[in-house]
């Protein structure tokens, strides 16, 4: 009696143990094709937001050139004593200011791209640690 009554619990038991690993498997690889998908929009955003950087930044650095060599010939005609080479300082000293406060601002963005990529890799390392506990 206690031999059936164990047999027809593994009977019931096993069937629903398989199915809630079949479940557990199916849900892995769609958290996986979510993480690639993910990926590839994410890689997509980069390289339209890095192509439009790029091509800014060059015009940009032309436009900052002209201007600067305009500053420093305006502040030496201005002001009569000033010297040429004091005119260039004084406005390399305020491009690198405005130049470093520019590039701590697209640091800051650009760890805020890579922070939401990695939100999805946790949910998958978490649901692959908890089949390998599971199984």
């Amino acid at each position: 009696m206690f031999n059936s009554m164990r047999e027809e619990f593994e009977s019931t038991v096993a069937p629903i143990m398989r199915d809630i690993v079949d479940d557990a498997r199916k849900l892995m690889r769609q958290e996986a094709e979510l993480v690639r998908v993910e990926i590839k929009e994410e890689s997509r955003k980069v390289q339209a937001a890095f192509a439009c950087t790029l091509m800014g930044s060059a015009l940009l650095f032309v436009a900052v050139l002209l201007s600067s060599f305009m500053l420093v010939y305006a502040i030496a005609a201005r002001w009569v004593e000033t010297p040429l080479w004091l005119a260039f300082g004084i406005v390399a000293v305020c491009l690198a200011v405005v130049g470093a406060g520019l590039s701590l601002l697209g640091l800051r963005r650009w760890r805020a791209v890579s922070e939401s990529s990695g939100r999805s890799f946790n949910a998958l390392r978490e649901g692959l640690t908890w089949m390998h506990r599971s199984v």
